[in-house]
This record gives C-alpha cells, structure tokens and sequence, in this order.
C-alpha cells in the first residue's frame, strides 16, 4: 500500500485505519489544508469578481450610458478589495478549519462526534 492510500484511509477511516485516530501532525496538516482550500477560494473569489468588474466597464464604456466618461478599473481600490477578501478568508476558514481538523471522519459521518 502507498504512503498516499494510507494517508487517505488514514483521514477517511477505512481499510486498516477503520477504528484509528489519526497522529497530531496529520491533524495540524488537515487544519492547514483547510485554510489553504479556503484562501484559494477566497482568491478566485476576488480574481473573477476583478474580471467581471473590468468586464462591466468596458460595456458601459462602449455603450455611452455616461456622456464624457471613460471608466477603468482602480487597482489600489482591487488590491485594497484582495487584502479585505483575504482577511474574512482567513476569518471565516481559521475557526471551522479548528473545529474540523479536530473530529475523527468516522464518528463524525455516525453522528457520534460533537
């Protein structure tokens, strides 16, 4: 058996793994990939938000709703937006990532963990 099937069986609870309770640093890894997987998202969040914003610009840019006008996408306002989307990331995936990183995968899918 592969060092990746153990692992996964390992955070899953199966095979040989079904009654064990992970070590400390697979918990500490599975806390760190939870806020990784949250920032990315949150990132992604941010870039397509980015792009449509430049994308609504450009039509009313093209379409002379506003007489005079030429809009364009401020990019210390997006870079200040980036920062503010990476601190409620942060916010919002640190505690559920805690709280998740700490349950046993089996007896949580049981109903057994709190």
């Amino acid at each position: 058996m592969d060092e990746r099937t153990c692992n996964q069986d390992c955070v899953v609870g199966m095979n040989d793994y079904a009654s064990t309770i992970c070590s400390e640093e697979s918990t500490y890894a599975g806390f760190g990939q939870f806020v990784v997987e949250n920032l990315v998202l949150t990132l992604v969040g941010a870039g397509v938000g980015f792009l449509v914003a430049a994308w609504v610009l450009s039509l009313v840019n093209a379409s002379g709703l506003i007489a005079y006008t030429q809009l364009q996408v401020n990019y210390r306002v997006f870079g200040w937006g980036v920062l503010l989307a990476v601190g409620f990331g942060l916010l919002s995936g640190v505690y559920p990532a805690w709280r998740m990183s700490r349950l046993h995968p089996v007896a949580a899918l049981r109903g057994g963990a709190q």
